[in-house]
């Protein structure tokens, strides 16, 4: 019987962002890369980690309705980087989005409407590619460069994220939501009673106007295909996009 309030928070908040997607959330049980690999690897809906009151670390991305932004640097670069974004986000689109500190950096999370899969299959597209134009889109609108804040966050499928309540092996620091969707002028140092989770409606998720995605594809059609490919090969890990464990 799971009686940790950190867990019993950890499974709510894992049961909202499904529901908002409609999608289940797929945790990982392993630690970081190690078995994430071959064969005998494994995620699960219900998590054996929650059923031993121990706090999950990683969650798989939902492919095609997920976008990452996810800036890696020094805090003082974090900042500028992510209020570029946040600028974008509360602008005129009003895009919804989760704001999380990850125990190093931030992440924000944009969870995508369904509606998006339609344009993909009308388009005779790939759904994981159209997120990942889309990405791109975003990263050029606010400023910032598409190659260092996310690649293979938004290109591989099955990605994990490193989740709320995970414990930084680099930096002692707790992944945590962060209220007021400001990133903080000092990095913060989250201890575990430090975490917080989002409310109820503390975020939502985005319809992409048609014309924004027709504005994605035009703008990605112009990025030549070797300079993609080029950043791909330098973001690889064991042969495949890097899983990501942040």
């Amino acid at each position: 019987m799971v009686t940790n309030p950190m867990i019993l928070k950890q499974i709510d908040y894992f049961e909202k962002i499904g529901s908002l997607v409609m999608l289940p959330v797929w945790v990982w049980d392993g630690l970081g890369h190690k078995n994430y690999f071959g064969k005998n690897r494994h995620v699960y809906f219900n998590s054996k980690l929650h059923d031993e009151n121990k706090v999950v670390q990683d969650i798989c991305r939902f492919d095609g309705r997920q976008i990452i932004l996810d800036p890696e640097d020094t805090w003082e670069n974090v900042k500028i980087i992510g209020d570029k974004f946040l600028k974008f986000l509360n602008g005129l689109q009003q895009v919804p989005f989760e704001l999380l500190y990850t125990g190093r950096n931030i992440r924000i999370h944009l969870y995508l409407d369904d509606s998006i899969k339609y344009y993909a299959r009308h388009n005779r597209m790939d759904l994981q590619d159209l997120c990942f134009k889309v990405y791109q889109y975003i990263c050029y609108l606010s400023d910032n460069d598409w190659k260092k804040n996310g690649v293979p966050e938004n290109q591989s499928k099955h990605h994990l994220l490193g989740t709320i309540g995970k414990k930084n092996l680099k930096t002692g620091y707790y992944c945590t939501y962060l209220f007021d969707k400001k990133i903080p002028d000092k990095q913060p140092q989250t201890k575990l009673e430090d975490v917080k989770f989002p409310r109820v409606n503390s975020f939502g998720i985005w319809k992409v106007p048609e014309i924004f995605l027709d504005n994605a594809c035009d703008y990605a059609a112009k990025i030549p295909v070797e300079e993609v490919k080029r950043v791909f090969k330098n973001t690889s890990y064991f042969g495949v996009m890097s899983r990501g464990v942040l």
